[in-house]
């Protein structure tokens, strides 16, 4: 979704950042949805044409719906950090061993 908080080029706003949100049935049939924030913003500042590095981050599903006002229901009960207070903040995914599934 894009907003204000793009940056303007060429007469278009380009988004500082992307959200998304996976959905999966885990081994043993339950389900399991986590969500992610893409973060281009730091790359962003000047460019002519912004190509390659992003940092991704893995957040409770709450906090997408915060950001984009979509609402996912039931799926909370699905999220893996969603009723977690630990996990109250983002995880930097560097790693794929880093993804709380």
């Amino acid at each position: 979704m894009l907003n204000d908080s793009g940056v303007s080029y060429r007469g278009s706003l380009i988004p500082q950042e992307y959200r998304k949100v996976v959905a999966r049935i885990r081994d043993d049939g339950t389900l399991s949805a986590t969500g992610y924030v893409l973060s281009q913003g730091q790359f962003l500042g000047d460019i002519e044409f912004a190509f390659g590095p992003q940092r991704t981050f893995q957040v409770p599903l709450r906090r997408i719906e915060e950001l984009t006002e979509l609402l996912f229901g039931t799926q909370f009960e699905a999220d893996p950090i969603g009723h977690t207070e630990a996990f109250d903040s983002a995880i930097e995914i560097d790693a794929f061993e880093r993804i709380v599934l």
